[in-house]
């Protein structure tokens, strides 16, 4: 990725999943989970631009940390499913992998917040807080920074669906993650 926040560890990872998308979209597991993910990560990429001072729309520091290395974290949890799917642990391919790795992450991501909410409460309550003001503002921030269509897309159609999406509810995210993987398969 180029541009002025060719920087950023978004940038790095939507490129990661955009080569694990290219190995895993097509042919006999025909998944659009990781080119999903390459989308969203490249829609955070474009959230975070040097004149926010690398602060992810306007977040803490520790928020923004917070959210980097859980990203981190989930980019390394995604890398052993690709590798359970070369090895054929994983069995499932097309639609039925598409949930199966997004309830996968979402266990994933659940299990680190819920820790995060027993190890530090005050930090977990702004991390919620401010993935709860990205995802729900996701309509609003593509008009004003072209950020990545499907990724509002995916966020409008969750808004329409269960009204304002909740990161701390792991079925708002699984909701999201389902949109966003069913508007990659509609339009790439």
């Amino acid at each position: 990725m180029t541009g002025i926040n060719s920087d950023s560890v978004y940038c790095t990872r939507a490129e990661t999943y955009a080569k694990l998308d290219k190995e895993f979209s097509g042919g006999k597991y025909n998944t659009a989970y990781f080119g999903a993910v390459s989308e969203l990560n490249a829609n955070l990429a474009d959230l975070d631009i040097p004149v926010f001072g690398k602060e992810f729309s306007g977040v803490t520091e520790k928020v923004y940390s917070y959210i980097s290395k859980l990203g981190k974290k989930i980019i390394t949890f995604n890398k052993g499913q690709a590798a359970k799917l070369r090895s054929g642990q994983i069995k499932q391919r097309g639609r039925a992998l598409d949930a199966r790795l997004i309830t996968d992450e979402g266990k994933f991501v659940q299990h680190a917040l819920t820790k995060l909410q027993s190890s530090n409460p005050t930090l977990y309550k702004n991390v919620i807080s401010a993935m709860n003001r990205n995802a729900n503002a996701q309509p609003t921030i593509l008009n004003a920074f072209g950020a990545d269509k499907d990724v509002g897309v995916a966020a409008a159609a969750t808004i329409m669906t269960i009204g304002k999406i909740n990161f701390a509810n792991e079925t708002d995210r699984d909701i999201m993650s389902i949109y966003l993987v069913q508007r990659r398969r509609s339009t790439h």
